[in-house]
């Protein structure tokens, strides 16, 4: 697995985010979502799947010039430093904008010793730049690399590590403590590993479709009392519905449903499908989510619910790089041809 983590904006779930702060807007710089920023606000971020190298790729647009940070990567955690304003335990790798628009990077925090510094008006007031960073976590091997727009503007290799025990990055902090507005949109994060998406991907579109109709499987029962057009119960953006969903305590029953097709046209570097899910007594059960390309459906890995209600329901992913049926690289076309779904365990 590569691509571990994608935030476009227009879902917005907040709860995707280990700890949040900020104001989703409903026109995104592709006519979708994105995310603004305001004082001092952040986006904080813990990931699960470690690893010493991180690629974090964003589109920026920023109001004015000031002099701010953009970005924390570090590990052993995110701890809380101040009212509304958060940086990983162990601060390895700072970026931050000067008031003439160049981008710097350190090692550690905003203080901490300069590995680079861009041009100045890199980053220009009122205009969409696509950022993205590489970065390898070393004391003598490490790399801190910058696109912007597609364009290689500072490398670095040597020291990335700023202290601590951790060999690997877990964490990323968008934004914390500003001074003027910026906006943020079509976000993703990959690790080093596998062998597709380990990379700059280049500018991205993320794009968040939802359910539009039944698909093959019908099985699940809706909080309608009937397993008629369950997609109509599973459909709504942002955090769901408490008062509308699906669920069946029968193993192997499962739904499937159509979704929205996609917009833009070209390279698919992933689908991410995404659900909340709740068991409501105790016991042994799980979910899976599936992916139904064409004729058979593919399940993601077992996730346990917890026991709670609608309003507690816990998100789970799953994510595939490469079409399941083919083996390949999705096709906008095969997207827009499948279903997605879950399945009770």
């Amino acid at each position: 697995m590569s691509l571990i983590f994608t935030a476009g904006f227009d879902d917005r779930l907040s709860s995707k985010w280990t700890q949040f702060e900020g104001t989703y807007v409903t026109t995104g710089r592709n006519g979708d979502g994105m995310l603004t920023s305001t004082g001092n606000t952040y986006h904080a971020w813990a990931n699960a799947d470690q690893h010493a190298t991180i690629v974090v790729g964003f589109a920026l647009n920023i109001a004015g010039q000031e002099g701010e940070v953009l970005l924390h990567l570090g590990s052993e955690g995110i701890t809380t430093l101040i009212t509304n304003a958060v940086r990983p335990t162990v601060t390895h790798i700072t970026i931050s904008r000067t008031s003439t628009g160049q981008l710097v990077a350190r090692r550690g925090t905003q203080s901490g010793t300069v590995l680079w510094t861009t041009s100045a008006n890199t980053i220009v007031p009122g205009v969409w730049a696509y950022i993205e960073l590489k970065v390898t976590l070393s004391d003598t091997v490490g790399v801190c690399d910058l696109q912007v727009n597609g364009s290689s503007l500072a490398t670095f290799s040597g020291d990335t590590k700023n202290a601590g025990t951790s060999t690997v990055l877990e964490s990323l902090v968008l934004t914390p403590n500003l001074p003027v507005q910026q906006t943020f949109d079509d976000l993703y994060v990959c690790n080093g590993a596998g062998s597709v998406n380990n990379n700059f991907l280049g500018d991205v579109v993320i794009e968040t479709l939802y359910p539009n109709g039944n698909g093959n499987s019908s099985q699940l029962l809706g909080s309608d009392g009937n397993s008629t057009d369950n997609y109509l119960l599973v459909d709504e953006p942002g955090t769901p519905s408490t008062s509308d969903f699906v669920g069946s305590p029968t193993v192997g029953q499962k739904d499937t449903y159509a979704f929205t097709n996609l917009v833009k046209v070209g390279s698919v570097f992933g689908v991410v499908a995404h659900a909340f899910a709740h068991k409501t007594d105790a016991g042994s059960v799980n979910g899976r989510i599936l992916a139904r390309p064409t004729s058979t459906d593919f399940a993601g890995p077992n996730f346990s619910p917890a026991v709670g209600t609608a309003a507690s329901a816990n998100g789970t992913k799953t994510t595939w790089e490469l079409n399941p049926q083919t083996t390949a690289a999705w096709t906008t076309a095969e997207v827009n041809a499948s279903e997605f779904g879950i399945e009770v365990r």
